[in-house]
């Protein structure tokens, strides 16, 4: 917990991560000596992956803790041209554009080291994404084909 700590209070600018596992000990009423635990790190594109990693081994490094890097990515930016055309086939779906960030890993970092102009977007709430109140209201997914369908006209 010390380290999930110092990691959140140590990096500049803050970066944001979710506790994937943690765990320790046995079913035995004894104090573990060591503890388990899977982290998500995010943190915005202006951000290399490579100094977030050498921020966070160096904490890890003070608790003497076994560290395995399962995934590392650098973050991106859309393009003004993929953004323009994903905009412009919202807007002839009647909707309006609204842009933000991706707060999480998705296939699109995949899309991007294959060397593609990608841009993420989809129908629902991103807050409640793989959670317990993670749904996708039936209009949300109507609009998404609808911009689907614009976007197959642009092309």
């Amino acid at each position: 917990i010390d380290a999930m700590c110092k990691i959140r209070e140590t990096i500049k600018p803050p970066i944001e991560f979710s506790i994937q596992e943690i765990h320790g000990g046995n079913d035995e009423y004894v104090i573990p000596d060591h503890c388990y635990f899977r982290l998500d790190l995010v943190f915005p594109p202006e951000i290399g992956s490579s100094d977030v990693k050498s921020a966070v081994l160096g904490i890890l490094n003070e608790f003497d803790a076994k560290v395995r890097i399962e995934e590392i990515a650098d973050g991106f930016v859309s393009s003004d041209e993929v953004c323009s055309l994903l905009e412009k086939a919202i807007e002839l779906a009647g909707l309006n554009a609204e842009y933000g960030v991706m707060p999480s890993w998705t296939d699109a970092i995949n899309l991007k080291r294959a060397g593609w102009d990608v841009v993420v977007f989809g129908p629902g709430e991103l807050q409640f994404c793989h959670t317990e109140r993670e749904r996708i209201a039936i209009d949300e997914i109507v609009k998404a084909k609808e911009v689907l369908k614009a976007m197959n006209g642009i092309l």
